[in-house]
């Protein structure tokens, strides 16, 4: 037998895993944890009904009143998130920098990477890069790989295509481009 690895029960109704001394799977009445800091489902302390998986995803939401309903899912997905709810996370540094705000979907490495709204976002964006640049823009709508990965402030886009809006520092708003580099180079908007 090896004495350092196996089950056991490190606290009142926990069930632990050891390999080489170190717990490596921990399962509670509220919480189910591979290895450490890396939370499949996180317990009331650190928000309601969150999923977590990956090296700092939405480690930001630690009190008892913060962040629910998210699915952060990647390294450093929704970091920031400390009292959004019902976002959605994705992909590595997806939604990384929104703190405080709700109703966001990012899809893919680094898809909304850059935005903290200051109010609830209602975006979507789902590619590589999608969105990427995006600070404060709410309610838009971007699909494709770079597609608005240098829209800053924009509202009510919607941006579909493998680079459209691309390369474009676009502010406005109400734009539509859908299209392969549909908008590539836009500078404003309405």
């Amino acid at each position: 037998g090896d004495g350092n690895t196996g089950m056991y029960f490190p606290a009142a109704d926990t069930l632990g895993f050891a390999t080489n001394g170190s717990e490596v799977l921990r399962f509670t009445t509220a919480n189910v944890q591979l290895e450490t800091g890396i939370d499949f489902i996180t317990n009331t302390a650190s928000g309601a009904t969150n999923t977590r998986i990956g090296t700092n995803a939405g480690d930001s939401i630690v009190a008892d009143n913060a962040g629910v309903n998210n699915v952060l899912i990647g390294v450093d997905a929704g970091t920031a998130l400390d009292s959004g709810d019902s976002n959605i996370a994705i992909g590595y540094r997806a939604l990384k920098t929104e703190d405080d705000h709700a109703n966001n979907i990012a899809i893919g490495y680094a898809a909304l990477e850059n935005q903290d709204a200051g109010a609830d976002g209602y975006n979507v964006a789902v590619g590589y890069n999608a969105g990427n640049d995006i600070t404060d823009g709410v309610r838009n709508v971007i699909i494709g790989g770079i597609a608005g990965d240098q829209a800053t402030t924009i509202d009510d886009c919607v941006i579909i295509g493998y680079n459209a809006g691309g390369n474009a520092t676009m502010t406005g708003h109400d734009n539509v481009f859908i299209g392969k580099d549909a908008g590539q180079e836009i500078s404003s908007g309405q």
